[in-house]
Formats: C-alpha cells, sequence, structure tokens
C-alpha cells in the first residue's frame, strides 16, 4: 500500500507531449516551492520533446534544473515492478492532453494510489472526482499545482482516495463483473441479429 506520509509524485506513462507533461513541467515548480520535500518520479520511456532531437525526459531535466535534484527518472520497467514503486508514493498524476481508457490509471488506482487524471477523454469515466481520485484540466497548470499540493498537504484525503480508488477498481474490474457485462452484451448483440 502507498506511504500516506510521502511526498513523492508518481507520473506513470510514455514520456511524450500528449501526455501533459509540457503543462505537468509549468506546475512542478508551484509544488516545489510550496512544498520542500516534494518530488517526482517519472516511470515510462522517454519520446520526442518540444525540441527536435532532444526526449522528454533531458528537456524536463533542462525545463526544471533548479529542481533537478527533486526529478527521477525511471525508464520504462516491468510491470510487475509497479507495486514497489508505487508503495513509495501516494500519489499518481496522469495529466494527459487525451486518454482513451488508460490501464496506467487503473493500475494506479488498484494499488491503492491517490490518482490526479485529466477530464479530458477515458479518465473521467473511471475517477469520481473527490471520491475516488481528482481530476484536473491538463492546460491548467495552476489547477494542477493546486490539487498535488492539496493532496500532499493533506495525507488523510490522499489515503481516503486512495483505498476508494483501489476498491472501486476491484469491484467494478473483478472479472466476474466483467463476464456479466460481457455476457450481457454478446446476449444482446445476438438476439438482434
Amino acid at each position: 500500500m502507498p506511504d500516506p506520509d510521502s511526498q513523492l509524485i508518481t507520473y506513470l506513462g510514455r514520456l511524450e507531449l500528449r501526455k501533459g507533461l509540457v503543462e505537468l513541467a509549468t506546475a512542478l515548480p508551484i509544488i516545489f516551492q510550496t512544498i520542500p520535500k516534494a518530488k517526482i518520479q517519472f516511470i515510462g520511456q522517454a519520446l520526442p520533446s518540444p525540441v527536435p532531437g532532444m526526449l522528454m525526459d533531458a528537456w524536463l531535466k533542462e525545463v526544471l534544473r533548479p529542481w533537478n535534484d527533486r526529478l527521477q527518472f525511471v525508464g520504462h520497467i516491468d510491470r510487475n515492478l509497479l507495486p514497489e514503486f508505487f508503495s513509495q508514493s501516494g500519489i499518481t498524476v496522469l495529466p494527459s492532453r487525451w486518454e482513451n481508457f488508460p490501464n496506467t490509471c487503473l493500475e494506479a488506482m488498484s494499488a491503492g494510489q491517490a490518482v490526479i487524471g485529466s477530464r479530458h477523454g477515458g479518465m473521467a469515466e473511471i475517477i469520481k472526482d473527490g471520491f475516488n481520485g481528482r481530476l484536473i484540466d491538463p492546460y491548467d497548470s495552476k489547477e494542477t499545482a493546486d490539487v498535488i499540493g492539496s493532496l500532499l498537504a493533506n495525507p488523510q484525503d490522499t489515503t481516503a482516495l486512495g483505498a476508494r480508488a483501489r476498491d472501486y477498481v476491484l469491484e467494478s474490474f473483478a472479472p466476474a463483473t466483467l463476464y456479466s457485462l460481457y455476457h450481457d452484451l454478446y446476449r444482446e448483440a445476438v438476439s438482434r441479429h
């Protein structure tokens, strides 16, 4: 389970433009200035950044140079190692500009993480804002910083969100639940033809 007193934020996913990392890079200095012990670990493969020929991890290090001691770049890892990384943090931020139905969100929630996700796309179908996670406008760096800061400052809220997130995923995406949904869907499709 996550460490409720951790000041470590986790980002999980490919390091690329559409994942909202440019906007997150604008939010992080606000967080680092207000929460002295806050750090972030980036888990995922680095892809091209806004600067031609530069990968996103190098770009983030460059634009966040004054705070490089608070940045950890893990790179791509085996999914079996995720619980170890999640256990060190209590918050996962997924500020994608748009997502379909991200497994990363479900993985973080199932690990008991308080997930801050984008309200643009599929995460808005998974996260009930304020109940089992938080939703942000990924283009609003100030809102992103405020929500992250609020959760880091209130470990009880973070723990409660994470526990409800885990319960939600384990109940809603349990094999028996999914089997029943798919069974009903296929039965309806067959009966129409």
